[in-house]
């Protein structure tokens, strides 16, 4: 004969019920569970933390629902993986079909991004080229309300072209046809990663700027993609660039430009800042300028990735963005030179960018106080250039002298092949 056994409060798992057969008499502990019971309890705890562990953290939270034991079970196994600094990012790039709305592909692709990612992602970043639609132009996808509670998403859409790399892929530069690729980037202890839209006045304060970001990120910032859609916007932009090249002596990784389409859509004069700050970040941009004469002194792609590849960030916890000139790629080189340059030098790490009609963003590499000489109009906005920024979660004090990290790292380093 079997009977519900009802079993008091675990410090963990406020209700459980076991079926078991009727027990014996046995002497209670000192808790007032028997020994019995503590053992069956602990037992079912182990065998469900267990089972759930092994899911992704989209199944986690539906897991949830099924009762409170499940979902304090849950809430212990997604707090661990909070904690964790082994997850990397997770990527990947779907092509958007003719007559496709971009929202479906975005919705394929996510999902089938969450279904891999077993640490809850901070923010979701995505880039979407609309080359091969131009009367789609101004859908852009809302993948927020796929995510789960807590990420916030940005994205860019531009009819230039985008830069996406697929899982187990090397980047692809795509100008010809619809294609959206998509960033998750996970919480990671000592870093700071969101996203916000700026409104400030030019020339930009600290006063201004501050209170837009979250508690302490502007104080620890060290890198930053700065994005515009509006001449308005690029005043914006720019001042906002200018302000942190300045307040940070030029050390603050730097990238972005003039889009076609924000997510989430920015006030004309408005500019979407994703920023990366906090002790467990490191971050390091570089531009590409093939011209010649002048006063500046042209710098191709090799020579830019190779710049970034000499810091040694391992590849596993970095990842990379790209803006270029809508005048570079396929209409300037062979197509999806630039990418597949940046991938050789800098291999296993993901890419992921846009085509834009004005680059912003400054040099940086080797914590040089060093940019090349802009547009006197504008002197954060720059021409017919690539610029290339890379972002290392290295869960430790950035602060720390590169070359030894480097060499404590040793083969898991990203160097040239």
């Amino acid at each position: 004969m079997h009977s519900l056994i009802p079993i008091a409060l675990h410090p963990r798992i406020r209700h459980s019920c076991i079926m078991s057969a009727e027990p014996p008499v046995i002497e209670p502990c000192p808790d007032g569970l028997t020994t019995q019971q503590t053992a069956l309890l602990t037992s079912e705890y182990e065998v469900l933390r267990l089972v759930l562990s092994h899911l992704p953290c989209s199944r986690l939270h539906s897991a949830r629902a099924v009762c409170r034991a499940w979902r304090d079970v849950a809430d212990i196994i997604l707090k661990k993986r909070r904690l964790a600094s082994w997850q990397p990012p997770l990527w990947d790039t779907e092509t958007v079909p003719a007559g496709e709305p971009p929202a479906e592909a975005a919705s394929r692709l996510v999902r089938r991004l969450l279904e891999r990612c077993y640490s809850e992602p901070a923010v979701a970043l995505f880039a979407q080229s609309l080359k091969g639609s131009a009367g789609r132009r101004r859908q852009v996808p809302r993948i927020e309300p796929l995510l789960p509670p807590g990420c916030a998403a940005a994205g860019v859409s531009s009819l230039s072209g985008c830069v996406a790399t697929p899982a187990a892929g090397a980047p692809l530069e795509e100008q010809a046809g619809d294609r959206l690729g998509v960033l998750l980037i996970p919480r990671r202890p000592g870093a700071q990663v969101g996203l916000c839209l700026v409104r400030c006045r030019s020339p930009a304060t600290v006063e201004q700027v501050r209170p837009q970001l979250e508690d302490g990120a502007w104080d620890r910032l060290r890198g930053a993609l700065v994005f515009f859609s509006s001449r308005r916007g690029m005043h914006t932009a720019s001042a906002l660039a200018r302000l942190i090249h300045s307040e940070f002596g030029g050390t603050v990784a730097l990238a972005g430009g003039w889009v076609d389409l924000l997510s989430p859509r920015a006030p004309a004069d408005a500019a979407l800042l994703v920023y990366f700050s906090g002790p467990g970040v490191r971050g390091a941009s570089a531009v590409v300028d093939e011209r010649e004469g002048g006063t500046r002194p042209p710098l191709d792609t090799a020579g830019a990735a190779q710049m970034l590849a000499d810091l040694r960030y391992p590849a596993a916890d970095t990842i990379g963005f790209m803006s270029a000139c809508c005048g570079r790629g396929g209409y300037a080189f062979v197509p999806g030179f630039e990418a597949a340059e940046f991938a050789r030098v800098v291999p296993d790490v993901p890419l992921l960018g846009v085509f834009v009609n004005g680059e912003l963003g400054a040099m940086t590499v080797g914590g040089k106080k060093h940019r090349f000489p802009t547009d006197p109009d504008d002197p954060m906005i720059m021409s017919y250039t690539t610029l290339f920024m890379v972002v290392n979660f290295c869960g430790e004090d950035a602060r720390e002298d590169d070359k030894s990290r480097g060499d404590r790292n040793g083969d898991r380093a990203v160097t040239r092949n």
